[in-house]
């Protein structure tokens, strides 16, 4: 659950969890420009959009702190819980992040209402289904790894019904996938310029990344 404070933070912003309206294949289309609509929307206001908490959120977000003891219990380690993070028009708020190693990665959770979908997550190979299956997580963490500079995300899908403790969570890595990391800046860039376009000044681009 966001606070206020979160929420004032990405007002107006290009939320992770959102960003994958504009990354459709064939273009920002009329779902990306309803989306960028809204953004320009939350500026103009100062409000954000309500978004109602129906029962799959809610049970999402009460069992997310479980699905976090229990990753840390698999790995024998801590994790920090997530803060909203801006960078330029940006903002990713990862669930929690590991930090003490040499490569720092974001946690993204999922705790699914509704179980079948944990059990198609449980068959996922890599992360290439995530993104097949589950496009608006996907293009979530490519956000995440944006913003933070992170190689890589971990995909958590956790069900505490599931009678085998070896099923009651998958965890995927999630690599940093360059041509998706530039894909996204591009249409981020190009949402900029649409805002800027109708009226919205002094906007901050993404910068495209270093050539290796």
């Amino acid at each position: 659950m966001l606070t206020d404070e979160q929420k004032k933070i990405r007002n107006g912003k290009f939320c992770a969890s959102e960003n994958f309206k504009i990354a459709k294949p064939k273009g920002i289309g009329d779902g990306g420009q309803t989306y960028i609509w809204d953004l320009i929307a939350e500026r103009e206001t100062g409000k954000s959009k309500d978004v109602p908490e129906v029962y799959a959120m809610k049970w999402g977000n009460d069992h997310e702190p479980e699905a976090a003891a229990y990753y840390e219990q698999c790995k024998d380690i801590k994790l920090i819980k997530g803060e909203s993070m801006p960078l330029c028009e940006v903002v990713a708020t990862p669930d929690y992040t590991y930090e003490d190693t040499k490569e720092p990665y974001g946690i993204e959770i999922k705790c699914p209402s509704n179980s079948s979908n944990h059990s198609r997550r449980l068959r996922y190979i890599d992360y290439k289904c995530i993104k097949k299956n589950n496009a608006d997580y996907y293009w979530q963490m490519v956000t995440g790894m944006i913003v933070t500079g992170f190689k890589k995300w971990v995909f958590l899908s956790y069900d505490p019904r599931f009678t085998d403790p070896s099923k009651k969570m998958v965890a995927i890595t999630v690599p940093f996938v360059k041509n998706d990391v530039e894909f996204l800046i591009g249409r981020i860039n190009e949402s900029i310029d649409f805002m800027e376009k109708h009226g919205i000044k002094n906007l901050d681009k993404l910068k495209l990344l270093e050539a290796e």
